[in-house]
């Protein structure tokens, strides 16, 4: 999506979902500096939107197929994970009954047991985990366990903003389109120090895609330090 059309979306949004007082300071903000603050708050608010979406909103993620693997003892396996990685989406090897969309991670209890040297206490194709875990390049997936190959593995990527000025686009989902506004609307107004709107336009936000509530883990969501202190801006 144009990252032009979307300032525009979102001053709309911010107009139309604020009280009368903040309505009347963002009139009296220089359009430059609310377009800027817009602009930087993009990418924090798309990281967000992405990692508490729903599933069913993501239009099935990017395919790590074809990462680098590393054989494990006892049938475990370790998969790279891209360095945009975001979310965990879903994860099959081909001698698996099913793939699995949840993880575990190396503080979970379940984690030990596979390395166990007995075989019903491991993971396997009737009964398959992963986990994801750091690594050298980063992080990885561990498959306990499998004599196969990797048959399907998606994820979510890091939302980045390509090219410069006008032309400058987000790779998006559609359908979470209108809660990457909302969420945006909302960092920017906390910048600003309107603090009800944000909330009132991140709960909307959160509305718009599922709730933002989700059982499956992701990297966690990180807002940059320069959102949570509000900042002086120029009126015109």
């Amino acid at each position: 999506m144009s990252l032009k059309q979307l300032v525009r979306d979102i001053r709309v949004a911010m107009d139309e979902n604020v009280t009368d007082d903040g309505l009347q300071f963002l009139r009296e903000v220089n359009t430059l500096t609310l377009d800027e603050v817009i602009r930087h708050h993009a990418e924090p608010a798309a990281q967000l939107v992405l990692s508490r979406a729903d599933v069913r909103y993501l239009e099935g993620g990017k395919s790590f197929l074809g990462s680098s693997v590393s054989r494990l003892e006892r049938g475990a396996g370790r998969v790279q994970l891209p360095s945009d990685y975001l979310r965990f989406l879903y994860f099959k090897m081909s001698d698996w009954d099913y793939g699995v969309t949840g993880y575990i991670t190396p503080d979970d209890a379940l984690y030990p047991q596979q390395f166990s040297r007995w075989v019903g206490v491991r993971g396997n194709p009737h009964r398959p985990v992963v986990a994801i875990v750091p690594c050298e390049d980063g992080m990885c997936v561990e498959y306990f366990t499998s004599n196969g190959s990797v048959a399907d593995a998606r994820y979510v990527g890091m939302p980045r903003l390509q090219g410069a000025e006008d032309d400058c686009t987000l790779d998006f989902p559609s359908k979470l389109k209108h809660a990457l506004i909302y969420m945006t609307a909302s960092l920017s107004c906390q910048k600003l120090g309107q603090a009800s709107e944000a909330e009132v336009l991140s709960s909307g936000a959160n509305s718009l895609m599922g709730g933002g509530l989700n059982p499956i883990r992701s990297r966690p969501a990180t807002i940059p330090s320069s959102v949570a202190a509000p900042e002086e801006v120029q009126l015109s």
